[in-house]
């Protein structure tokens, strides 16, 4: 089910699935231009036994644009505000793919008690990014910004792949790539760029939520700017800080939410099932 819910006077897209006592929020990661196509192969997987909620912030898929502040301190109040305007219980389990995760921690970290667990869907933790190149990727964002044709032909190609992975027929194609456009087009990818340095000094003044379950899915690290190894370990090292943390290794690129979704979702549910969280 598609719902549009009203955020600041903006619209705020949902797709849920499936039912369950313990909804999965996912949350996306940077710069995916249709959130609801992206990962609908472990959405639908895991709706199998759960409930579960993608949430596309703004400026992604079929949410508004935006220009308010992309400090996740306010994206984090965006996501909750929908949550309650889609009237579901507390607590939630959070999974985030790549960036996503760091708006999953910090929301666990600033209301640990409306998460019953976390989960990093090859997560880029706080760690990764003294590895990661920030000012080349906001220079390549802000170049993209200024470049319609370029725009243009970035929203077609990633569209052209989704689409030939997940068949999607052919009269739901103009629509989709319509969204995709206007996310590649929009200032929100930037600015969400722009505000990662202090999101991540956000971060760092909250006490991490130790004895919070965390289950990470790592992947060989490509699609990512590190070698299998850097990446990999950025993702251990975070989890040995937390009480209750499990991880497994994919010989899988960044996108291993893809490639292996019902064995992600499989280990999900066990998992859930044995630390207590599953409905």
């Amino acid at each position: 089910m598609n719902r549009d819910v009203m955020v600041s006077g903006r619209r705020m897209h949902a797709c849920l699935l499936g039912g369950g006592d313990i909804p999965i929020v996912l949350l996306s990661g940077s710069c995916v231009p249709l959130p609801q196509v992206e990962y609908r192969p472990l959405t639908r997987a895991l709706a199998r036994g759960h409930l579960v909620v993608l949430l596309e912030k703004f400026g992604y898929g079929g949410s508004d644009a935006t220009d308010e502040s992309r400090d996740i301190r306010h994206v984090v109040e965006e996501y909750r505000a929908a949550l309650a305007a889609l009237d579901l219980s507390l607590p939630v389990v959070l999974a985030g793919h790549s960036m996503g995760f760091l708006e999953a921690l910090y929301w666990t970290q600033r209301y640990p008690g409306e998460v019953a667990a976390l989960i990093g869907v090859d997560p880029a933790t706080p760690g990764c990014y003294q590895d990661f190149p920030l000012d080349r990727a906001v220079s390549q964002l802000r170049a993209l910004s200024q470049k319609p044709l370029a725009q243009k032909l970035a929203a077609d190609l990633y569209c052209r792949r989704l689409f030939r992975r997940q068949r999607i027929p052919r009269e739901k194609r103009a629509d989709l790539e319509a969204m995709a456009l206007r996310s590649v087009s929009g200032t929100v990818w930037l600015a969400e760029a722009e505000a990662l340095e202090g999101n991540l000094s956000a971060i760092a003044a909250l006490p991490r939520p130790r004895t919070v379950p965390t289950l990470f899915f790592l992947s060989n690290g490509r699609g990512t700017s590190m070698s299998g190894a850097q990446w990999r370990q950025h993702g251990l090292d975070f989890l040995k800080g937390m009480a209750y943390g499990d991880h497994l290794l994919l010989d899988l690129p960044h996108n291993l939410y893809q490639l292996a979704p019902d064995l992600i979702a499989e280990k999900i549910t066990v998992w859930l099932r044995r630390s207590g969280k599953n409905d």
